[in-house]
C-alpha cells in the first residue's frame, strides 16, 4: 500500500515506467505495483540474482505474500522487457548465488537432462548460455498456459513443500534453499511410490547436494501439509504436484 500510495501521491499515469531493479521480491512487488495502479502501467524487469533471471523475472507473475500464505495477492501481468546482465552476478553472496541454483536444477529435472549434466559437473556450465536455456524453456512453457492452469503447473516442481517450509521457518530459509528441500521431498515420494526408476530421484537429490543446497528440514511432515493447505494451487481439496517420471522429465499428478 506504501507504494500504491506513493505512486499515486507523485501523480504516475499509465505511461510512467516502473522499473524493478533488483531480486525476486523486488520484481515481484514492483510487478504488482504497475498490474493495480490505475489498473495497469509499464514495468520492465532488470533481475540482479541468478534466481530472478532464470525463474521470477519471466512470466508475467507478479504477487505479495499475506500473513496466511506466500505470493496469495498478485495478478498475471507481464513486463515490457526482461533485461539481464550476468557481469551483475559476481556481486552476490556465495549463498545468494548457490539459492538461484535450484531453480536452474529444476528446468533441468522437469525437461532438460543435458543441464542436469552441466549442474552434475559433466562439461563446462558456461553461466549466460545456462540462464539463456532457463528462460527459453520458462518462455515456451508459458506461451502455452499463463494462466497456471496446465502445463505452467510444471514450474511449481518443488514448489508447494518449499513454500511450506518458507512459511514454518517464518522466512528464514530462502525460497531457493526451500524449493530445493521441496525438491528432494517429492524425489523420494517419486520412488517410494514406484512413479519412477530410484536412480532419477537419487540423481536428482544428488545434484542437489553437489550445488550446495539441502534436501532436508527439521519440520515434520504434518508441520508442512498444514502450511500447504493455504498454498494458492490448493483446489476443492486437491493439488497438482510435479514428481519425476523419466531423467530430465516430471509429470502432473493430483492428489487429494
Amino acid at each position: 500500500m506504501a507504494l500504491l500510495n506513493y505512486a499515486a501521491k507523485e501523480r504516475f499515469c499509465r505511461k510512467d515506467l516502473i522499473l524493478a531493479l533488483g531480486g525476486g521480491v523486488v520484481g515481484d512487488l514492483a510487478g504488482f505495483v504497475a498490474a493495480t495502479f490505475l489498473r495497469g502501467m509499464r514495468f520492465v524487469q532488470v533481475p540482479t540474482t541468478l534466481l530472478a533471471m532464470v525463474d521470477s523475472s519471466v512470466g508475467g507473475k507478479t504477487s505479495i505474500n499475506l500473513d496466511m500464505g506466500k505470493n496469495l495477492a498478485g495478478a498475471f501481468f507481464q513486463p515490457d522487457a526482461v533485461i539481464c546482465d550476468v557481469d551483475a552476478l559476481v556481486t552476490l553472496p556465495k549463498e545468494i548465488f548457490v539459492d538461484g541454483l535450484a531453480e536452474v536444477i529444476k528446468y533441468g529435472a522437469i525437461g532438460d537432462a543435458e543441464l542436469l549434466d552441466l549442474l552434475g559437473g559433466k562439461g563446462n556450465m558456461d553461466l549466460e548460455m545456462v540462464i539463456a536455456r532457463c528462460i527459453r524453456m520458462k518462455a515456451e512453457i508459458v506461451s502455452q498456459d499463463e494462466r497456471d492452469l496446465d502445463v505452467r503447473q510444471l514450474l511449481n516442481f518443488g514448489h508447494t513443500v518449499g513454500h511450506g517450509i518458507e512459511a514454518v521457518s517464518d522466512y528464514t530459509i530462502s525460497h531457493g534453499h526451500a524449493v530445493a528441500i521441496g525438491m528432494s521431498i517429492f524425489a523420494r515420494a517419486a520412488e517410494k511410490s514406484d512413479l519412477c526408476v530410484s536412480e532419477v530421484c537419487r540423481e536428482i537429490v544428488d545434484i542437489i547436494k553437489i550445488n550446495g543446497l539441502p534436501v532436508n528440514c527439521a519440520f515434520s511432515a504434518d508441520e508442512l501439509y498444514s502450511a500447504a493447505l493455504s498454498d494458492k494451487k490448493n483446489v476443492g481439496g486437491s493439488i497438482v504436484v510435479v514428481l519425476p517420471e523419466k531423467r530430465g522429465l516430471c509429470g502432473l499428478h493430483k492428489v487429494t
